[in-house]
C-alpha cells in the first residue's frame, strides 16, 4: 500500500477500508475504542469491501491528502475468498504524526515503511543473524489484535471490532502500528516508489540476495511473473546472473520480464515437454537456483526438478493454500538439491530495510517498472479487477 501516514493527537474522522481489518503503528499502553459514524459498501467481484468513516484516537498513523495506496495486492481477495490466491499484505509507506509512550526511535514527521514481519530487537531470533523471525511479531495470519495488549484499535458504530491484519492492516487513512513493525527511512525517499518495499519487491529481491545469495554468472529460473517474481528477476539482474529464465502461463508477461532483465521465457502451454526438462536442456543439467512465486505445489515440484544435482537450491516464495502435502519423495533430496522458504526476503525489516531503500535511491534496484497503474482510491474495485485479470503488477490508489 503506498500511503502517506500520520499519527494524530486529536480525535478526528477518517475513512477506513474494513476489508483489511484495519490497522497499524504505535506503542501505547492506552486502549481507546474507535467509533464508526457511517458506512457504505464498495462492490469487488465476489467480495464486498465496506468502508467506514471512523473516529481515530491518538496515537495513530494516517495518510496525507497527497497519499498513495497500493491497492492492487491480493491479500484481501484471498482472505475473503477462501484463500484461493497468493496473499501479499497491502503495502504502505507512512509519515509519522505522533507516537505513543515508550517510543524513542520515532518522531513526528519521520518517513517509515510498515512491515508485516516485525523486529522487536531483543528476542533470540532478532539477536541471531540466521533468521529474520521475531518471537513477538512473527507472521501470524490468525492474530487479529495488537501484540501488546491483545485488543483492537478500531470498531464499528455498534462497537464491533475491526480487526488488525498481519501487524500492519493498511487499507486505512489513519492507523495504529507497533513501532517494531516499521522501518524509518531516508527523509528524502520518494513515497510513491518506496511503498513497494513494504512487501513484494523486498521479498523477491531479498530471496535472491539473502536466502539464495546468488553470485555473478550463476543461473536462475523464476516460476511466476507477478510482482514478486519480477522482483526476483530484478535481484538476479543486480547480482549478475548469467541466465534468468522466466516461467509463466501468460505470455504477455514476457515483455515486462524482458524490460526488467529476463534472458529466456517459457510458457508451459507452448512446449511439448515438462518445464523442468526444458530448463535442464537449456542449462546443461539445471539452474543453480529456482524461485517458486506462484503458490502452487505442482509448480513447486517443477521448480525443484529444474535445479542442478549436487547444489541446486529451490526457494519457495508463493503461499500454498491447498491442503495437499509437498509432492516429493525423500530420496529425491539425496542428490544434493535443497528446498527452503523465504519470508520477506530474509530481511530484518526494521534494521535492514533502510539500506535497501538507500540502494533503490541510488538506482541499484529499479522500482518504476513495478507500478503499472495509478488511479483515485474511489476506483479500488477497478484496481482489484486489473489484478484478478492479470493486467496489473502494482496499482497506486491516490487518496
Amino acid at each position: 500500500m503506498v500511503s502517506r501516514a500520520f499519527f494524530s493527537n486529536e480525535h478526528s474522522y477518517y475513512f477506513f477500508s474494513a476489508i483489511l481489518f484495519n490497522v497499524i503503528i504505535t506503542v501505547t499502553t492506552t486502549v481507546v475504542p474507535l467509533t464508526a459514524t457511517t458506512n457504505f459498501p464498495i462492490k469487488l467481484t465476489s467480495s464486498n469491501f465496506p468502508v467506514w468513516k471512523c473516529q481515530v484516537h491518538s496515537p495513530l498513523v494516517g495518510l496525507g491528502l497527497d497519499a498513495y495506496v497500493d491497492g492492487a495486492v491480493q491479500t484481501p481477495d484471498q482472505f475473503l475468498d477462501t484463500a484461493k490466491t497468493q496473499p501479499n499484505p497491502c503495502y504502505t509507506i507512512c509519515v509519522v504524526e505522533s507516537v505513543g509512550e515508550g517510543v524513542r526511535d520515532l518522531k513526528a514527521g519521520d518517513k517509515v515503511v510498515a512491515v508485516f514481519n516485525g523486529e522487536c530487537g531483543s528476542c533470540k531470533y532478532c539477536e541471531s543473524s540466521k533468521t529474520n523471525l521475531c518471537e513477538k511479531f512473527r507472521v501470524d495470519p490468525g492474530r487479529s489484535v495488537m501484540v501488546g495488549d491483545g485488543k483492537c484499535r478500531f470498531s464499528t458504530k455498534d462497537d464491533k471490532p475491526i480487526y488488525h491484519f498481519l501487524n500492519t492492516s493498511t487499507f486505512s487513512q489513519y492507523t495504529v502500528i507497533n513501532s517494531a513493525c516499521v522501518a524509518k527511512i531516508d527523509p528524502i525517499a520518494p513515497l510513491k516508489n518506496m511503498t513497494l518495499l513494504s512487501c513484494g519487491v523486498s521479498s523477491g529481491v531479498g530471496a535472491v540476495w539473502n536466502t539464495a545469495d546468488v553470485q555473478a554468472g550463476e543461473t536462475v529460473a523464476v516460476f511466476g511473473m507477478g510482482a514478486v517474481g519480477l522482483a526476483v528477476v530484478e535481484g538476479a539482474r543486480v547480482r549478475g546472473a548469467s541466465k534468468i529464465i522466466a516461467v509463466d502461463i501468460n505470455s504477455d508477461k514476457r515483455i515486462k520480464g524482458e524490460a526488467i532483465g529476463i534472458t529466456h521465457f517459457i510458457n508451459p502451454k507452448e512446449i511439448d515437454k515438462p518445464v523442468h526438462q526444458e530448463i535442464r536442456e537449456m542449462t546443461g543439467g539445471g539452474v543453480n537456483y529456482s524461485f517458486e512465486c506462484a503458490g502452487n505445489v505442482d509448480v513447486l515440484r517443477e521448480a525443484f526438478l529444474s535445479t542442478i544435482d549436487g547444489w541446486g537450491l529451490t526457494v519457495m516464495l508463493g503461499i500454498h493454500p491447498s491442503p495437499r502435502m509437498l509432492p516429493f519423495h525423500p530420496m529425491e533430496l539425496f542428490d544434493g538439491r535443497r528446498i527452503v522458504a523465504s519470508v520477506f526476503g530474509d530481511f530484518k525489516g526494521k534494521s535492514q530495510l533502510p539500506n535497501l531503500v538507500k540502494r533503490c535511491m541510488e538506482g541499484v534496484v529499479k522500482l518504476d517498472e513495478f507500478i503499472t497503474h495509478e488511479m483515485p482510491f474511489a476506483n479500488i474495485n477497478e484496481a482489484f479487477q486489473l489484478l484478478v485479470d492479470g493486467k496489473s503488477l502494482r496499482c497506486l490508489l491516490h487518496l
